[in-house]
């Protein structure tokens, strides 16, 4: 899931994000050593990617909580690894399709709407784009390394266009339960504070036999049903984690 440890309790208020409080640093007072690695501007209530050319080496670039509304000037930065925009005010993917060594992207809580021109990042591993005002799966053809993907707390009411996906080992907060069966690697499955209604609906996964660990807590299926984690224990033989507790098929036996 998306790391959010180092966020400030007053960044979320009911679920919404509010503006960190830190004065505006100014850019110009920022202090880049050209051989740097890693470079950290949370929180700096920057309005803008810039200050960034000349870094040949950089791997992580970390921008969150920012007032952020664009994505550029990070196209010479062709070393990077690892970018988190959580949390900006970002209306569109873009900007990056030069960076064909990122291994994870986090773009959570802004307001991108498409998922679109990720094409060329072919060797990103972590996908992140929870809380934006996504209402379609779309454009993650070309992702086929992608082993964790993040879409929570959008608009999308159907899982489709991940069939490609074929290496996706978690796949967090969906709706429904259809076409799940082409991700024959899924390890992990969160669809807990949903609207599924029909315990049911785990028939759909009974032929996921990589699938170890899922969450569906908070759904009115399983909230009504006292004995549900035995309903479903017994219909998906293959778990070993089922919300936050693990299956007695996940404690090894100690034999005599």
């Amino acid at each position: 899931m998306s790391n959010t440890e180092n966020i400030p309790v007053d960044s979320l208020v009911n679920g919404d994000k509010k503006d960190v409080e830190e004065p505006e640093t100014p850019i110009e007072t920022i202090v880049i050593e050209p051989d740097s690695t890693i470079v950290e501007l949370t929180a700096c209530r920057l309005r803008a990617i810039e200050g960034l050319d000349g870094l040949t080496k950089i791997e992580t670039l970390n921008m969150r909580q920012n007032l952020i509304n664009k994505i550029e000037n990070v196209s010479q930065l062709t070393t990077l690894q690892y970018i988190d925009l959580y949390d900006n005010h970002i209306e569109r993917i873009e900007g990056l399709n030069t960076l064909t060594q990122l291994k994870h992207v986090d773009l959570s809580f802004n307001r991108i709407s498409v998922i679109e021109n990720l094409s060329t990042l072919t060797n990103v591993e972590s996908l992140f784009i929870v809380h934006n005002q996504l209402r379609t799966i779309e454009n993650l053809s070309t992702l086929i390394n992608l082993r964790v993907l993040e879409l929570g707390d959008n608009r999308i009411k159907k899982i489709e266009n991940l069939e490609s996906l074929v290496q996706l080992e978690e796949l967090h907060f969906v709706e429904h339960l259809d076409n799940l069966q082409s991700l024959h690697q899924l390890k992990e499955l969160w669809f807990n504070d949903n609207q599924i209604k029909n315990i049911d609906e785990l028939n759909k996964l009974e032929s996921m036999q990589s699938l170890q660990c899922i969450y569906v807590h908070d759904n009115p299926a399983f909230d009504r049903e006292e004995n549900y984690r035995s309903k479903v224990l017994l219909q998906l033989k293959q778990l070993t984690q089922l919300n936050a507790t693990e299956t007695r098929r996940a404690v090894p036996m100690i034999l005599d």
